[in-house]
């Protein structure tokens, strides 16, 4: 397993490194190649037994999600793709570095956030183990018809509890 997060590291450092010749190599370019670096990582991370325990939910990408993954600059863009790959897994609540936890309006007795709208439930982890400042993943897991598709809203700081509606 150790080697094919190497392998699937160099792949991503490739891809961002051609990226200054050609922007639709950019995981963060568009959400459609956010989603295709994600598949990637899955396919990278998951062989076929892990993948039959953990399929790739569906996912999508929030309006204002790609815009923060660009302006992170304590984590590179492969951790980040490599997270969410994990957490459209379903995996990530079981990675202890993540810390994966419902995300709350403030302290622990707060109520997990839910949207409105749809009544997703907001969840977060973190991007880097031991690193309070790193960055945090938030995500929106939804309900009803898409039953757990998963939908990638932002990256905040550790006190940074907002997460796009």
């Amino acid at each position: 397993m150790r080697i094919e997060v190497q392998t699937l590291r160099k792949r991503l450092r490739s891809a961002g490194a051609s990226s200054a010749s050609s922007p639709a190599d950019d995981p963060t370019s568009t959400p459609a190649s956010f989603l295709a670096a994600v598949r990637e990582a899955y396919a990278a991370l998951y062989p076929p037994a892990d993948a039959r325990q953990f399929p790739l939910r569906t996912a999508r990408v929030g309006p204002k999600f790609l815009e923060s993954v660009r302006l992170l600059e304590t984590v590179g863009t492969e951790r980040v793709v490599e997270v969410c790959a994990h957490v459209a897994a379903g995996r990530a609540h079981e990675i202890p570095g993540l810390h994966a936890h419902p995300l709350r309006s403030g302290d622990r007795s707060a109520p997990n956030r839910v949207r409105a709208r749809d009544g997703a439930q907001a969840w977060r982890c973190a991007l880097k183990v031991g690193s309070p400042s790193a960055g945090r993943l938030h995500w929106w897991v939804l309900q009803g018809v898409e039953g757990g598709a998963i939908e990638f809203a932002s990256i905040g700081l550790h006190d940074d509890m907002d997460i796009p509606e």
